[in-house]
């Protein structure tokens, strides 16, 4: 139950405070938080962002306010987070995307018994589970500098190397 409420905290948030904050206010083109659960990992990132630095501390202010919100997040705000993410794992795809999809699964050992029953997991979410999720995810949110086992990656000529300087790291220059 851990991963679904993950996917569905992790649909929340890229449809929620991190658009507003990060897209819309910040200026980035994109910003997203995903869920791996073969690797359990969650990922949260953005995309041609002017301000990486403002978006990182984005980033731990909106897993606080989701970890600990004003008020319970109301059933039919949950509905639709749950409608959001299942329609996305049984929307259809082209032939080719699926084809992809397909051999990703084959060599993860994904079965379609298991999707079944993350769908299912997904479908009888609870809000408690997902605010233990939320929870969890604000824990083990860095504050904003690399540590092991939670990096922080600043990918760009300029943002890259102003963020670096900020946060105390040296550039790594990748071939």
């Amino acid at each position: 139950m851990d991963a679904s409420a993950e996917l569905v905290a992790a649909h929340l948030l890229s449809t929620g405070a991190l658009w507003e904050q990060i897209r819309m206010q910040g200026g980035a083109y994109g910003a997203f938080a995903h869920q791996d659960p073969l690797e359990a990992i969650f990922t949260l990132s953005t995309y041609r962002d002017p301000s990486p630095l403002r978006s990182l501390a984005a980033f731990g202010e909106a897993l606080r306010d989701a970890a600990a919100p004003a008020a319970p997040l109301p059933e039919d705000d949950l509905v639709k987070a749950i409608i959001g993410v299942y329609g996305k794992k049984t929307a259809p795809r082209a032939p080719s995307s699926d084809a992809l999809v397909a051999f990703y699964r084959f060599l993860c050992g994904v079965e379609d018994q298991h999707r079944q029953a993350r769908l299912a997991a997904v479908v009888g979410l609870s809000s408690e589970h997902l605010a233990a999720a939320f929870s969890r995810l604000a824990s083990t949110a860095a504050s904003g500098a690399s540590t092991p086992g939670r990096p922080v990656i600043i990918a760009g000529p300029k943002a890259a190397a102003e963020a670096a300087r900020e946060l105390g790291v040296a550039v790594q220059e990748l071939p």
